[in-house]
C-alpha cells in the first residue's frame, strides 16, 4: 500500500511537470500528461479495491460497533470540513473548466 502511495506522488509530479512544461510552450508534453493521468487513475482503481476488500475488511473486524459508529461520525465532519457544501455537480464543473484550460 506505501509503494502505492508512493507510485501516486510520482504520477502527480510527472502531471504537474507536464502541465508546467504544456503552459510555456512545450506542447509535445501532451502524452506525458495523458500517460501520467492514465497511470493515475489505474492507480487510484487498484489502491481503493485494496482498501475496500482488504484494509476495510480487516478494521470491520478489529472494531467494535460502538468504535465503528465514532469511526463513521468523525468521517462525516471531517468531509463536511473540507467539502463544505460542495456538489458533485460543482466538481463536474471544475474538470470542464480545467479541460478548457489545458485543451484537453
Amino acid at each position: 500500500m506505501m509503494m502505492d502511495h508512493q507510485a501516486g506522488r510520482s504520477y502527480v509530479k510527472g502531471m504537474a511537470g507536464g502541465i508546467e512544461a504544456y503552459k510555456a510552450g512545450d506542447t509535445t508534453v501532451r502524452e506525458e500528461i495523458f500517460e501520467n493521468m492514465i497511470g493515475y487513475v489505474e492507480l487510484l482503481r487498484s489502491h481503493i479495491a485494496k482498501e475496500n476488500n482488504v484494509l476495510f475488511r480487516m478494521a470491520d473486524n478489529c472494531l467494535s460497533d460502538e468504535e465503528n459508529k465514532e469511526l463513521l461520525a468523525e468521517f462525516a465532519l471531517a468531509e463536511q470540513k473540507h467539502n463544505g457544501n460542495k456538489t458533485l455537480a460543482d466538481y463536474v464543473s471544475r474538470i470542464e473548466n480545467l479541460s478548457v484550460i489545458y485543451e484537453i
